[in-house]
């Protein structure tokens, strides 16, 4: 799973660099394409964050 969150987060990091460099010239596919990624893998980042606090949580309460 600390390889999935790996790949969100280098998945969420290459879409916004993309769009902080070169934005302005992105076609619209590209731009919506972009975007999406960006937005997929970031929602995954959270909720794998989110797993690993609350998996941390339970295991201190046992």
């Amino acid at each position: 799973m600390h390889m999935a969150a790996v790949v969100a987060l280098l998945g969420s990091l290459a879409p916004a660099a993309a769009l902080l460099i070169r934005a302005a010239q992105m076609s619209p596919l590209a731009l919506g394409v972009n975007l999406d990624m960006l937005t997929l893998c970031a929602v995954l980042l959270v909720l794998m964050v989110r797993a690993f606090v609350a998996a941390r949580r339970a295991g201190q309460a046992a």
